[in-house]
């Protein structure tokens, strides 16, 4: 990736944005050492000055002026490079001892005062001093100072060694963010360009997932789910598609050719009527067909989600039951329905109303005379089940899976009305519920269980 394109990532100005405010608060901790070090050294120097200046007054009260003069002198004799100054003044401010040859006009009055000095030599050399002038017996006057040089190349050090650890942090931050960033970056276009490769047709393409199980390994096992299932549903419409095309074109020929017969033969009212009560028929098959196909659509995409509300499932079950009495009856089989009181869920009443006649009226449809359908609804281990089982053909283990998708007939149920839709609507609804379907085998005949997590 060039680095102009790198430096442009959210991802690398979001580092410099945290470099900035940390480098912020580096400054102000470093300059808070480094106020907090000059403070210290400072108080060091006027520690060194009070104790150079009580051992003076202490010799001045044994010894006198005369004892202090002499130790003036010879303590500025001994420091050379006149780290301490050393100044002894009478009352009129004339010199008497020390390595200063006038009085500072900073330091005239008692108490601490600065001051610079300048020191002859190999050139001119300006030194800033912190002193404190004592008020002696006598009128006398004594100036004790130390040389603050020592400290200010001190703190000089410290500041260049935090300066240059500041640019060094500044220096692998900048490094640091642009690592990051370009990792990051890399990552992002590895997934632009499988999303690329899926706009341009292949949707077997899917996001490389690390072995770091960080975010954007969770993103790309997110975004394979959501193609997994995009996949699923494209393929679902292509096979449905087909399907739609295979199995309405017969009666639609079938319709057509009847039309054409009536039409070319010398019919009277009884054949046409006859043929259009058939094409009739034929007519609202169609609508049937269509009419599921849009209600599996509806339930999948979640339209009917507001039409939620508490549904309390034994009565539902009890209306199903009382629905398909008759004709179960007039088939010869005994319908049963048993259902614990009380048991509610939230959904649409409709489609769950609808979903439990498709497959009673399977079960009664395929179930032969003298069979059983029963209806239950109990509280189980793994939540609500609602199951309807009759002692009908059922279905095999290996078609189970099978029969659940649109317009999928056995072949020993094809000499029977109906369109492969009944299975799939119930799954679908299913699914807007949350629920589990199981078709398990009743031995003989077929279960199915609708089970509602609590």
């Amino acid at each position: 990736m060039p680095p102009a394109s790198l430096f442009r990532a959210t991802s690398f100005r979001l580092a410099l944005s945290y470099l900035g405010i940390f480098t912020v608060s580096a400054m102000a901790l470093l300059a808070l050492v480094s106020w907090s070090t000059s403070m210290f050294i400072e108080w060091q120097v006027q520690e060194t000055v009070e104790a150079e200046a009580s051992g003076l007054s202490e010799q001045f009260r044994e010894r006198g002026l005369v004892g202090l003069t002499e130790l003036v002198g010879e303590r500025s004799r001994q420091d050379i490079e006149r780290r301490t100054v050393y100044l002894l003044a009478d009352g009129e401010g004339r010199r008497i001892a020390g390595n200063l040859f006038g009085w500072p006009s900073a330091a005239e009055n008692p108490g601490w005062a600065r001051f610079v000095i300048e020191r002859m030599g190999e050139g001119r050399l300006v030194t800033e001093v912190l002193g404190r002038t004592y008020e002696l017996a006598g009128g006398a006057r004594l100036l004790v100072g130390r040389s603050l040089a020592d400290a200010r190349r001190v703190k000089s050090a410290i500041n260049r060694a935090l300066g240059w650890g500041l640019a060094l942090t500044v220096l692998l931050g900048i490094v640091g963010g642009y690592v990051t960033s370009r990792h990051m970056v890399q990552r992002v276009e590895s997934m632009s360009r499988t999303a690329t490769r899926i706009v341009g047709g292949d949707m077997g393409s899917r996001m490389r997932i690390s072995e770091a199980h960080d975010e954007f390994d969770s993103l790309a096992d997110s975004f394979n789910e959501m193609m997994d299932e995009i996949q699923r549903l494209v393929e679902g419409i292509r096979t449905v598609t087909d399907n739609i095309a295979h199995d309405l074109r017969t009666p639609l020929n079938r319709l057509r050719s009847r039309i054409d017969l009536t039409l070319l033969g010398a019919g009277d009212t009884e054949s046409y009527r006859r043929a259009l009560e058939e094409t009739l028929a034929d007519a609202d098959n169609l609508l049937a067909t269509f009419n599921a196909i849009l209600t599996i659509a509806s339930v999948e995409s979640g339209q009917r989600l507001h039409h939620f509300e508490p549904c309390p499932l034994d009565r539902l079950l009890g209306d199903v039951a009382e629905l398909y009495e008759p004709l179960a009856e007039e088939k010869g089989i005994a319908l049963s329905w048993q259902a614990e009181p009380g048991l509610s869920i939230e959904g649409d009443r409709h489609l769950l109303f609808q979903a439990l006649a498709n497959l009673t009226d399977n079960a009664v449809k395929y179930t032969p005379a003298a069979g059983t359908v029963a209806l239950t609804l109990a509280t189980g281990a793994e939540g609500i089940e609602l199951a309807v089982a009759d002692s009908g053909p059922g279905i095999p283990a290996e078609a189970r899976g099978k029969v659940l998708e649109r317009f999928v007939r056995l072949d020993s149920t094809r000499s029977t009305p109906g369109n492969g839709l009944g299975l799939s609507l119930v799954q679908a609804v299913a699914r807007l519920h949350g629920a589990g379907l199981r078709l398990e085998d009743n031995a003989p005949g077929l279960r199915v269980r609708m089970v509602f997590p609590v």
